[in-house]
């Protein structure tokens, strides 16, 4: 099914793929929970003032975090991990040797303290990224700046979660294909037909091309009314 998927995807891609075998494997991860202060200071518009002054104002953020997962393996980076879906981390249990049974597992080349490295930055950003709307919600604000940080209760996990690994050969290329074990959602590469390329392209320049000239027309038609 997801062979067969795309705008850009060529016609006889589901059918000449040389399907290899999917191996399975567990890969380690790293999940990371706690409590992130983050200082922040701005500016608010002084609606009481007749000059609509800027007034300072700062205040402190709290981020509560749960199950932020790192790839304990650096050959999946985030991009391959958001592609693969999540997984449902409240099904992880308690390890057990007799689990593996069938399904090798790999070792982890991400130490902990590059996991958590990690894990910290990627909360930092969707913080950050957040403030705008978390602080002061409905009153205008500008130059929103963070300060000191301060990480509570932080907690680690070294889980192993299922994926499907392989390649296919199409046309003398091979493409590397990833399955969530979990959910089936697939991460991989397909090759793209130039053609269809090349008429999305166009069909997407002659659509702008009529509606600006569309545009066009209703502003003359208005000016004439």
């Amino acid at each position: 099914q997801w062979l067969g998927t795309g705008l850009t995807v060529p016609d006889d891609l589901n059918e000449l793929a040389k399907k290899s075998l999917l191996r399975p494997a567990y890969y380690p991860f790293w999940t990371f929970d706690g409590i992130l202060e983050i200082n922040w200071a701005c500016y608010v518009r002084d609606t009481l003032s007749s000059n609509n002054d800027w007034l300072p104002r700062e205040g402190v953020a709290h981020e509560i975090f749960d199950d932020v997962l790192v790839p304990g393996l650096k050959s999946i980076n985030l991009r391959t991990l958001q592609k693969l879906g999540g997984y449902n981390l409240k099904d992880v249990v308690d390890f057990k040797p007799g689990y593996l049974a069938g399904w090798p597992a790999l070792t982890y080349d991400r130490s902990l303290s590059q996991a958590t490295l990690l894990a910290r930055e990627r909360v930092i950003r969707k913080v950050r990224r957040e403030l705008q709307f978390r602080v002061l919600p409905g009153i205008q604000k500008k130059e929103i700046q963070t300060g000191g940080l301060k990480w509570q209760n932080m907690t680690f996990k070294l889980i192993f979660l299922p994926v499907w690994i392989g390649h296919y050969r199409y046309k003398g290329k091979s493409y590397p294909v990833k399955i969530n074990g979990q959910t089936g959602q697939v991460a991989g590469e397909k090759p793209k037909d130039t053609f269809k390329v090349i008429s999305l392209i166009v069909a997407i320049i002659v659509t702008i091309i009529i509606l600006v000239f569309w545009g066009i027309f209703l502003a003359s038609q208005i000016g004439l009314s």
